[in-house]
């Protein structure tokens, strides 16, 4: 299968849930840190 665009896209997405991968895997180091640290401060607030 070949595509490009819009459904080459749509269709990695898919392929990355049919192999468990999630999109933070595609990100830097740093990247992943900022938003492990605003997912544990959202968390902590909507603990409050």
């Amino acid at each position: 299968m070949e595509a490009d665009g819009l459904l080459a896209v749509c269709i990695q997405h898919e392929m990355d849930h049919l192999m468990g991968k999630v999109f933070v895997e595609y990100l830097s180091p740093l990247k992943r840190n900022r938003i492990k640290t605003k997912m544990i401060k959202a968390k902590r607030e909507e603990a409050r």
